[in-house]
């Protein structure tokens, strides 16, 4: 992910310890350990971003405004997620108690 800088220039948001931009694998590691440690089973990159669209969508967001968050182009925005799918999701995970987006 990046943001624009002061100068106009694109910067990575989140950095290493040298500056340089993180991996998304290095992302998914640090999320591993840190659930490992905390005793949490199933918590992925994946499941956080689902968790967010999620809850963005439950609390009005539009479909479009999450896709852009989460950094999908508007035309491929339906490509693997159907109004359906979501509608099911959002209606199951009504009736189940909110243990967050990572399982215990």
């Amino acid at each position: 992910m990046d943001v624009t800088g002061a100068d106009g220039r694109k910067e990575p948001l989140f950095t290493d310890h040298r500056g340089g931009p993180i991996s998304p694998d290095a992302v998914a590691r640090v999320l591993r350990r840190s659930a490992n440690r905390a005793g949490i089973t199933g918590c992925s990159v994946r499941a956080l971003r689902r968790s967010l669209a999620e809850n963005l969508l439950r609390a009005g967001a539009t479909l479009a405004a999450v896709a852009a968050l989460l950094g999908h182009r508007p035309s491929g925005v339906l490509k693997d997620v159907t109004i359906k799918d979501i509608a099911a999701t959002l209606k199951s995970s009504k009736s189940r108690s909110d243990k967050g987006p990572c399982p215990t």
